[in-house]
């Protein structure tokens, strides 16, 4: 994996877009270079944009980095922008790629959600995007974001740390720096896993009491008792079912004996309901022997019902001819009215038809004139607004005489604006109003500067004042922390002091617990004596362990607060920072704006000293006179429109007579508005009643032959039918009717007939049926016994056997249970049979690698680590010098302390703490290339960054480690990156990237070489 370029805008102290492209010169052929700059200006941000574009992560926030770490930390983007980038150009396996990752604020001042997406250069195709780029930026280098940082960003200073500490603390330096935390963890789950087990297994064991089984005895006795109550059980069955039987046959002969009584009360009904019955019977008979003359009084009735209803349809018709002559009437009455002259109903029609056509020729000669009207009142209309929309309002008044004397005086003071005005031309007057126009936008410009300057001092002056009161809250701050700091030293020894007193005072009392059990009469095991007069001696309460803890409390207390108030100094001084850099900041804009402002001041002529309400003022007369040279330039654009206005005007008064009198003589004719609705509104409804009246004349003739016709036709069958009702015995045609019933009437009887037949049948036959099975039960009562007695009989035994049975469930369900309990205790004793075979396993791996906090089998792992890494460590460490050699065996014997191995002082071995700055940072940075050639054992790595360290080294042995890095540089075609401020270093590797501060707080970047 090789970086070629990368590019950023706003990460931290680099403001502004910034590039560095490792392709082209001078850093292309150096391969070696420096990275150089102040403390703070931003080295190190170089190597946050590689690890930010690639795997949204930096080296001083150990997590992913979200606007929500952005805002609360403060940190990456930098301050008083809204955006930021980071962009790197790599090549892994032949192919280049560019990872971009950017964060920007919205409307709101919040951050966005970043944008991260992988291109692969030469297609120019996007190859993922969002949250997974990181993970296939991993895929495509072969290294996550824990070896990357290893393998390529080469931070020394841990190794220096890792170098000088004791076993335990190396070896956990050691797995923060390889990421090995998995053994640690897997120590730690054995530990976890085992005592899970083990309370498993003590549960179980607890489960395994609760569970209570009956003796083999008992058992036996329980099953003998469950067989005699079996036996009775069957005896008191057999007993009761006989019961039974005696009380069920008593009981339905009752029922059927009962059953026979309900038959004769029902027998009784029917025949109370045949007598009811008979008068319609009779009905029914008549009806089918008058029958035969139904279709003659059927043909009589229909006769008779047309002729009454023709005669309510002929009264019908007289009364429609009697109200349409009336409505007839009206009409031709209103008619009347409204020509003015008498009409008849032959000479109506054409007499409003004629009054229509004169109506609406005058109508259309005042609906002419009206409309010219409206349009030179519309024209005059949109001339006032005009004239009013140019600054000279003109209202319309419907009087012309008022509306001319208006206009005309306006038109006057126009004329004279223009004349006080002095301006002979429009151009020359554009000309004054455009001078006049810049220097009010200048003016406006330098009332804002002005207003922006102040606004800015004003906020100088109060940052100052927070710094200084931030200063003098430090003192005192530093007044109090070292008071209780030396409160804290005299506690301490006061502590030290009561701890020894009571140290002392408990190896007396420990004789106490003797004392308590010597008993009465017996010899003391000490001096034999038989009394023990001060055995029963209470204890008294110890005053010192109350006053130790008190001191101790207090002690915790005054820590605390020295503690409390190291970070409330530490908080201050972060604001002090933060407030300098931010009035450095408006110090350099206030410079700004007033070189600014005296420019500017040249142009108007004002001083720029005076205050942003004076030149307010000044701005306001501007405004003034350019208003009045707005007004002039108004007076000349509205006078065309007075023109136009006169003319529109003559002609509105000229169209406005002509409406007039068009408008009197239709008045003195007709006074409505519709002339062709209300003639339309008369004629149609007299041509509707004409044609009604023809028609009921003709309906009224044609009904009086009909019904003569039908009434010849009624005497002839109202005398057959007399005939028929004398031979029948009936005096009147009416008898004869009343003795035929209607279809449904008829229907009713027949069916109730039948019903009452069937009832007879069914009565028979069910009597019949009663008596047979009152016969048969009266044969099955053998027993005398009376039915009470049965019943109570038949409830002792049941009550008997309901005993029994409960007896029996219950000892059958106890014995049930027995046996449930004795098969889940079984089951339970398996469970833990399995549970401790595998606690066994379990305890054999805890004893060898397990442990609570996973130590033992992580610092087993970490002395095989470590004694691999020294290993690659002594290879890269007899390029740097051949004096040393790390003894490999120091990791082997668990020692606090890592040993060397001196070949200029006949191979002495001695403490790695031994060693000077210059040797211990050589020792470190072979140990830190050494790990990198660990972590990228299968990638080839083309570009390193190693970070500091360089300022312990002597001239030779800082020659010797950069000859060395060029000799790595050239063997392996590397192009490494050394991050330093040393000036020898500068000296020695000429191609460099350098930061500088600038005034702001923000640094710039520049290539030499």
């Amino acid at each position: 994996m090789k970086i070629l370029a990368i590019r950023f805008e706003n990460i931290h102290s680099l403001r502004g877009v910034h590039e560095i492209d490792f392709e082209k010169k001078p850093l292309n052929e150096a391969g070696l270079f420096a990275i150089t700059g102040p403390t703070g200006s931003g080295k190190s941000t170089l190597l946050d944009v590689i690890t930010l574009a690639l795997f949204n992560r930096i080296a001083r926030l150990n997590t992913a980095i979200s606007p929500t770490i952005m805002e609360d930390d403060g940190g990456i983007m930098t301050r008083n922008t809204r955006s930021c980038f980071a962009e790197i150009t790599y090549a892994s396996k032949g192919q280049k790629y560019r990872s971009h990752w950017s964060v920007a604020r919205n409307r709101n001042n919040n951050l966005n959600p970043r944008k991260q997406e992988l291109i692969h250069v030469e297609s120019g195709e996007i190859i993922e995007s969002g949250t997974k780029t990181p993970d296939k930026n991993q895929e495509i280098i072969g290294l996550s974001y824990e070896q990357f940082v290893k393998a390529i960003v080469l931070a020394q200073g841990e190794f220096n740390k890792l170098l000088r500490a004791p076993r335990r603390e190396r070896n956990k330096l050691l797995e923060d720096i390889t990421g090995a935390h998995h053994y640690r963890k897997i120590g730690s789950a054995v530990f976890e896993r085992m005592s899970a087990l083990k309370r498993e297994i003590d549960l179980k064991n607890a489960t395994l009491e609760g569970y209570q089984l009956l003796e083999e005895a008992v058992v036996n006795a329980k099953n003998e008792h469950l067989k005699v109550l079996l036996k009775n059980k069957s005896a008191f069955e057999s007993e009761l079912d006989k019961i039974k039987a005696a009380v069920t046959t008593k009981k339905n002969l009752q029922e059927k004996n009962a059953e026979k009584l309900k038959w004769e009360e029902a027998f009784k009904n029917y025949k109370s309901d045949h007598q009811v019955f008979k008068p319609y019977g009779d009905k029914l008979i008549l009806h089918e022997r008058l029958s035969k003359y139904s279709p003659t009084l059927q043909e009589f009735t229909k006769v008779t019902d047309a002729i009454h209803t023709l005669q309510l349809e002929l009264q019908q018709l007289l009364e429609d001819q009697k109200r349409e002559k009336y409505t007839q009437k009206n009409l031709l009455s209103k008619a009347s009215q409204l020509l003015k002259k008498e009409l008849t109903i032959e000479n109506s029609l054409n007499s409003l038809e004629a009054f229509r056509i004169q109506i609406e020729t005058l109508l259309n000669e005042e609906k002419l004139s009206q409309n010219n009207t409206k349009i030179h009142k519309n024209q005059v209309l949109s001339h006032c607004k005009n004239i009013s929309n140019k600054g000279y309002p003109l209202q319309f008044s419907d009087s012309f005489e008022e509306f001319e004397k208006t206009y005309s005086a306006l038109q006057q003071q126009i004329n004279q604006t223009i004349a006080d005005s002095g301006v002979k031309t429009l151009s020359d007057l554009l000309e004054q109003i455009r001078e006049k126009r810049r220097a009010i936008e200048e003016s406006v410009a330098f009332i804002h500067k002005k207003e922006n300057l102040e606004k800015i001092t004003r906020q100088f002056d109060k940052v100052s004042e927070e710094i200084r009161e931030s200063k003098a809250k430090i003192k005192t701050y530093l007044e109090a922390k070292s008071k209780s700091e030396k409160t804290i030293l005299q506690i301490s020894e006061e502590v030290a002091t009561l701890e020894k007193e009571i140290q002392h005072q408990r190896m007396y009392q420990s004789l106490e617990a003797h004392r308590n059990d010597l008993k009465p009469d017996e010899p003391c095991p000490l001096c034999g004596a038989l009394e023990h007069p001060y055995a029963l001696e209470k204890r008294m309460e110890n005053v010192q362990e109350t006053l130790l803890t008190e001191k101790r409390n207090a002690l915790d207390t005054h820590k605390k607060l020295v503690i409390s108030l190291q970070t409330n100094m530490q908080a201050l001084e972060k604001e002090i920072n933060r407030n300098t850099n931010e009035n450095n900041e408006r110090q350099s804009e206030i410079t700004d704006l007033l070189a600014t402002l005296e420019n500017q001041s040249r142009i108007l002529g004002w001083n720029p000293q005076e205050s942003s309400e004076v030149l307010k003022n000044k701005n306001e007369k501007l405004k003034a006179s350019f208003a009045l040279l707005e007004n002039t330039k108004q007076a000349f654009e509205v006078l065309p429109e007075f023109e136009e206005l006169a003319k529109n005007f003559q002609q509105l008064k000229h169209w406005n007579e002509h409406y007039d009198k068009n408008k009197s003589k239709r008045a003195s004719l007709y006074q409505g508005e519709h002339i062709s609705e209300d003639i339309l509104q008369l004629t149609q409804p007299l041509q509707k009643t004409i044609a009604t009246l023809e028609s009921l004349e003709k309906q009224i003739s044609n009904v009086q032959e009909k019904l003569d016709t039908l009434k010849e036709s009624y005497k002839i069958q109202e005398k057959k039918l007399l005939e028929i009702a004398q031979i029948e015995g009936f005096s009147a045609i009416e008898d004869l009717q009343k003795g035929l019933l209607k279809v449904e009437h008829v229907q009713r009887i027949r069916e109730r007939k039948e019903e009452l037949q069937q009832l007879f049948i069914q009565l028979t036959e069910r009597k019949k049926s009663l008596d047979e099975q009152i016969k048969s039960l009266k044969t099955a009562d053998t027993d005398v016994r009376p039915l009470t007695v049965l019943s109570e009989k038949a409830s002792e035994l049941q009550a008997a056997l309901d005993k029994t049975n409960q007896d029996y469930g219950a000892l059958k369900q106890e014995l049930k249970k027995n046996e449930e309990v004795r098969q889940q205790r079984q089951a339970l004793l398996d469970v833990i049979a399995q549970l401790t075979k595998k606690h066994l396993l379990w305890k054999k791996m805890y004893d060898l690698i397990g442990d609570k906090n996973g130590n033992k089998f992580s610092e087993f792992v970490q002395d095989l680590t470590l004694k691999q890494l020294l290993g690659h460590t002594n290879l890269r460490l007899a390029e740097f010098t051949d004096r040393y050699f790390i003894d490999p065996t120091s990791a082997d014997k668990g020692s606090d302390s890592l040993f060397v191995v001196d070949h200029y002082m006949g191979q002495a071995r001695r403490s790695i703490h031994t060693l000077s700055g210059g040797e211990t940072f050589l020792v470190s940075l072979a140990m830190a290339l050494a790990l990198s050639d660990i972590a990228a054992r299968n990638i080839k790595i083309e570009s390193l960054f190693i970070d500091e360290g360089f300022g312990t080294l002597d001239p030779e042995t800082l020659d010797q480690a950069i000859s060395v890095l060029e000799k790595m540089q050239h063997e392996d075609a590397r192009s490494i990156g050394v991050i330093s401020h040393v000036d020898e270093l500068k000296k020695r590797i000429t191609t460099q990237i350098c930061l500088d501060r600038t005034s702001l707080g923000y640094s710039q970047i520049s290539i030499v070489g």
